[in-house]
């Protein structure tokens, strides 16, 4: 089936997690609430998006993104994605599962068990977007505790094939381009591979 020129694109959860995040960390190292940020996307562009909430005090920076999926049937449409930074005393990026993000608890996805469901693309996109936001204000030796929520994360991921990938109890921050394509055969091959890999490594 041909797909109409007509229909939008969207951005992907990971996309919509690093620009909630960049509010985040501006609002705590600057301490001011901002209303919109910028990001690169990995196939390099560069998106602005209207944060949805964001607050500080002198301990944490919070923002949140109202995911657009544009015209793609995506469960996670309009799904808030939320982020929450605190300081960490050790230098590096740590990223923490907050609610309805899900808890990796099988072999053979690109994340290992015990760690939040945050794919490859978006974890490099994230760290890129700390180490940036650091070198700029001058705080290089500071680590940064990255931790992405989503509201009613864990009844959407009953929609999706996380729990049969052991995926337990929320979406997945995913995303290699930053664009969600309408009707896209890519995520659905995706996901068929990775259903793969997990029965493999089960053996």
């Amino acid at each position: 089936m041909e797909r109409s020129p007509s229909l939008r694109s969207g951005y992907t959860t990971g996309a919509c997690a690093t620009a909630g995040t960049r509010g985040a960390l501006l609002a705590l190292t600057y301490q001011r609430h901002f209303s919109e940020t910028t990001i690169p996307l990995p196939i390099g562009q560069r998106v602005t998006f209207v944060l949805h909430t964001c607050s500080y005090t002198p301990d944490e920076g919070r923002s949140s993104v109202i995911k657009d999926a544009g015209d793609d049937p995506d469960v996670t449409h309009l799904a808030e994605i939320c982020a929450r930074v605190t300081w960490h005393a050790e230098p590096a990026v740590h990223f923490v599962r907050g609610e309805g993000v899900g808890l990796v608890t099988k072999k053979g996805l690109p994340v290992p068990p015990g760690e939040p469901a945050i794919n490859p693309v978006p974890r490099q996109m994230l760290t890129e977007t700390v180490q940036e936001i650091l070198a700029h204000a001058q705080l290089t030796s500071r680590g940064v505790v990255v931790e992405i929520s989503v509201p009613h994360g864990a009844e959407l991921a009953q929609k999706t094939l996380n729990p049969r990938l052991g995926i337990l109890d929320g979406i997945s921050i995913l995303g290699t381009t930053g664009i969600v394509v309408p009707y896209s055969t890519a995520a659905w091959e995706a996901s068929v591979l990775q259903n793969i890999d997990v029965a493999v490594a089960q053996g």
